[in-house]
C-alpha cells in the first residue's frame, strides 16, 4: 500500500526530512469537459436543467476545481431545483468564507485590481500574494466566489457591475447580446474603481499610416468619473456601407450601448479622457461579436464608424476594440485598420484584456457563441 499526499501549493509544498521537495505535479486545468464529467451522473429528473447547470457551474466555478466541486454539491443538496447564481454563490461564500479573513479578502481585491493595472503581476504572485495562493487555480486565477466576496463591501456600483458580469455568463439569454453586456459590465467595473480603459497587459497596435499619438498615450486613457448608459442608436444606415450619426452630440460620461439588435457597424462607444490631461479625449469604439469570417468587413465598418463619429464629436483620436470569435493570431484583416486598435482573438488575448481572473468565464461565453453559430 502507498499513501499519496497531493498539494497544489508552491510556496508551502511538502518536503522530505532532508528538506528536499518530493515531486512536482501540475494537474490539468479544468475545462468544459470537466464540468460535463461533474454533471454526468445527474438523476433523470434533473437532466432537463443540464444546460442551465453548465452555465451556472462555469460562472461560479471558473476553472477552480474546489469551487466546481462545491457548487455541484450545493446543487445536489438542493435537489437541483435552485439554479440561481446569487443563491449558489451565497452558499459558497458561507463555506469558503469560514477560512478567509478580511485581510485575505483585501489582498484578493488588491490582486484582482493589479491584474488589470500591472503587466508584471504574474511574476510577483508568489512574492507579494503568496498568502492567497490556496484560493487560486494553477494559472493564479482566484475562485469566482472569493472575487465577489472581496468586492462585496467595497464600492457598491463596482460590486453591482461585477455581479452583473457573473450573472450574464450564467444566463441562457441571447448569447450575441451576452458578449456585449459582459464587455459593458467589465467597463463599468473598471470605471467605478478608477482602473484604466486599456488593461496593462492588453496590446495596442498602431495602423500603418502615420499616427500622432504613441502607444503610451492610449495606455494612459481613463474612464470618465461619472458614466451612464444610453441605449439610443448612434448610427442609422443610409445605404450600402453608408450611415449617419443620429444623436445630437456625443458627450463625455455617456456610454452608448444601442439596444437596436442590428445597429450598424459598432456595439459600444464612449469618450475616454487622458489621465495626464483631462482636456485630451479619445473615442473608444467596440465590436464584441465579430465572427472570424466577417473580420475583414468588421474592420472596414469600424473604420467608417470612426470617421463618422469622430467628425461628429470633434475628437480625432480613436481606439477600436475588436473581439474576433474563433480566430487565431494569424489573421491579416487588422492590417486595414486606419485607427489604433486592440485585438481579442485567442485565449491569451482574452486573458490579457479581461485579466486572468475573468478570462475563464469570458472564454466560456465565446465558446457558446461558436457552438450556436455551428448549429445554424
Amino acid at each position: 500500500m502507498c499513501t499519496a499526499f497531493v498539494t497544489s501549493l508552491i510556496t508551502e509544498n511538502f518536503e522530505t526530512s532532508s528538506g528536499r521537495s518530493v515531486k512536482y505535479w501540475t494537474p490539468p486545468i479544468p475545462d468544459e469537459s470537466t464540468i460535463h464529467h461533474i454533471l454526468k451522473d445527474l438523476p433523470e429528473s434533473a437532466n432537463c436543467n443540464k444546460k442551465a447547470m453548465i452555465n451556472v457551474l462555469s460562472t461560479v466555478g471558473g476553472r477552480h476545481m474546489r469551487s466546481l466541486v462545491l457548487a455541484r454539491k450545493i446543487m445536489e443538496e438542493d435537489r437541483y431545483f435552485s439554479l440561481n447564481t446569487h443563491y449558489i454563490l451565497r452558499q459558497m461564500e458561507d463555506r469558503l468564507g469560514l477560512q478567509v479573513g478580511s485581510a485575505k479578502l483585501t489582498l484578493i481585491r488588491e490582486y484582482v485590481e493589479s491584474c488589470i493595472t500591472d503587466d508584471k503581476v504574474d511574476r510577483k504572485f508568489l512574492q507579494e500574494y503568496k498568502e492567497i495562493e490556496p484560493y487560486a487555480d494553477s494559472v493564479n486565477a482566484i475562485a469566482p466566489a472569493l472575487i465577489l466576496m472581496a468586492f462585496q463591501k467595497l464600492n457598491s456600483n463596482a460590486k453591482t457591475a461585477l455581479f452583473d458580469l457573473f450573472e450574464l455568463v450564467a444566463s441562457s439569454d441571447n448569447v450575441y447580446k451576452q458578449l456585449e453586456n459582459i464587455a459593458k459590465a467589465y467597463d463599468f467595473f473598471r470605471q467605478n474603481l478608477n482602473l484604466p480603459v486599456v488593461p496593462a497587459t492588453a496590446e495596442i497596435y498602431l495602423p500603418n499610416n502615420e499616427h500622432e499619438k504613441a502607444i503610451e498615450w492610449y495606455q494612459e486613457l481613463a474612464f470618465p468619473r461619472s458614466m451612464a448608459q444610453c441605449e439610443d442608436s448612434l448610427l442609422k444606415s443610409t445605404g450600402k456601407d453608408e450611415a449617419e450619426c443620429i444623436v445630437e452630440e456625443i458627450k463625455l460620461g455617456v456610454y452608448f450601448h444601442p439596444n437596436q439588435s442590428n445597429h450598424p457597424w459598432i456595439d459600444r462607444a464612449f469618450l475616454a479622457q487622458h489621465s495626464g490631461n483631462c482636456n485630451e479625449y479619445c473615442l473608444v469604439l467596440a465590436q464584441d461579436k465579430v465572427n472570424k469570417d466577417d473580420f475583414s468587413q468588421a474592420v472596414t465598418r469600424l473604420n467608417m464608424a470612426a470617421d463618422v463619429l469622430s467628425k461628429k464629436c470633434g475628437v480625432k483620436d480613436v481606439l477600436c476594440i475588436a473581439n474576433v470569435i474563433g480566430a487565431t493570431d494569424k489573421t491579416t484583416p487588422q492590417n486595414k485598420f486606419q485607427y489604433p486598435y486592440i485585438l481579442i482573438r485567442e485565449e491569451y488575448e482574452v486573458k490579457n484584456f479581461f485579466s486572468v481572473n475573468l478570462a475563464p468565464i469570458v472564454m466560456f461565453t465565446r465558446n457558446r457563441h461558436i457552438i450556436e453559430q455551428n448549429l445554424k
